[in-house]
């Protein structure tokens, strides 16, 4: 079961200005990518990226059921859980899911 605190806010705390700092980080990545930079540019990016939280990367975003906040299992057409996906559908909540077998 998932904590009630995630569920009321909607993502988890410090995920918040992962949107806010996106910008800033894809501007630090070109910089260090670019083969035109000096070395002394990529090197003040690099220790600006390591200075950022590390919540603020895309990669460490999860994908969480939004019925209970299942972490796994979660099916990203529906944004539910396999375990809720089945549910749901068996109760009809779902329009144009049909189970599989027969």
């Amino acid at each position: 079961m998932a904590r009630a605190s995630g569920l009321l806010t909607g993502a988890r705390p410090g995920f918040g200005n992962r949107i806010s700092c996106s910008h800033r980080r894809t501007g630090l990545k070109k910089i260090i990518r670019w083969p035109w930079s000096t070395e002394a540019e990529r090197i003040a990016a690099r220790a600006e990226l390591r200075g950022q939280p590390r919540d603020t990367s895309a990669t460490r975003v999860r994908n969480r059921d939004q019925a209970d906040g299942r972490p796994r299992g979660c099916l990203r057409a529906f944004g539910l859980a396999r375990v809720n996906l089945r549910g749901q559908a068996h109760n009809g909540f779902l329009p144009g899911v049909r189970k599989s077998s027969r």
